[in-house]
């Protein structure tokens, strides 16, 4: 499972592969006086270009799996809108380039 701090944002793909993708906040929540995770939502560029499922989170992470990659979709970006206990909102989005292994 790729653990995805905030400085990488670019991965390879499968296209048969079903995978999950966390993103590790615990760098960004460090200037928040102890703010954690309350929330995230996620998306995927094109909509409809995959399916995106089982959804989690921790007080430091957020997690979503990807499968069912449609054929000749050859980028693919997921965005996750994280919310803080405080209020606080940040985005990330994750670069994957589809690969027909």
């Amino acid at each position: 499972m790729p653990r995805i701090n905030v400085d990488r944002k670019q991965f390879d793909h499968d296209r048969d592969s079903e995978v999950d993708y966390i993103i590790d906040w615990s760098r960004w929540l460090l200037d928040t006086d102890g703010d954690i995770v309350a929330s995230a939502e996620w998306d995927i560029f094109p909509e409809g270009a995959g399916e995106l499922y089982n959804q989690s989170n921790t007080m430091n992470t957020t997690t979503i799996w990807l499968r069912d990659v449609v054929e000749g979709i050859k980028r693919v970006y997921l965005r996750c809108r994280m919310t803080t206990n405080d209020g606080r909102v940040q985005d990330e989005t994750l670069v994957l380039t589809i690969k027909n292994n």
